[in-house]
């Protein structure tokens, strides 16, 4: 009966000649699949902060013009004389329609919560150059300046329009 109980027996598989060669191989595939989902979370999260980036330059650029504005409004309305003189002269020149502290409320504000400084006014025939430094609300970030483009029309002369020129970086 030995004979009888082998065949009923199913047959023994065979060994082949590498033994264990799934597991590296499911190993080596899961690796890929992580690496490749971790590429593709990376690319999202880049994306997402260039988008982040890209808002806050936007939210920069309207914030100078909007002080810009607010800065071009209040010299046409309060101190006109100043329009067409450059920055350094104001202080001599310009005395005869704005006092030391009315010049000084015009290079310095607050709007909106930032506080704001006029770094340079470089009026030339028909236009004026205004460079602004707005301080962040929070301290750990520097300073940002931009220059703005002021269309001068009118006589006396006026500001009639504003452009961004650009934001000039990080003040020193």
């Amino acid at each position: 009966m030995p004979f009888l109980s082998q065949r009923l027996r199913p047959p023994r598989p065979q060994p082949s000649g590498e033994p264990g060669f799934v597991l590296p191989l499911a190993i080596s595939a899961s690796l890929l699949l992580l690496l490749g989902s971790l590429s593709v979370q990376s690319a999202a999260l880049q994306s997402r902060l260039s988008l982040v980036t890209r808002e806050e330059l936007r939210q920069q650029e309207d914030r100078m013009i909007s002080v810009g504005r607010e800065l071009v409004g209040g010299l046409n309305r309060s101190h006109p004389c100043l329009v067409g003189l450059p920055l350094a002269s104001w202080p001599k020149e310009g005395s005869s329609c704005a006092t030391p502290q009315a010049l000084e409320a015009v290079q310095r504000g607050v709007w909106e919560g930032l506080a704001w400084r006029l770094v340079d006014w470089q009026p030339q025939p028909d236009a004026a150059e205004l460079v602004l430094e707005l301080d962040p609300a929070s301290s750990t970030r520097a300073p940002r300046r931009a220059a703005l483009a002021v269309l001068l029309r009118g006589e006396p002369l006026r500001a009639q329009s504003l452009r961004l020129l650009g934001l000039r970086g990080v003040a020193p």
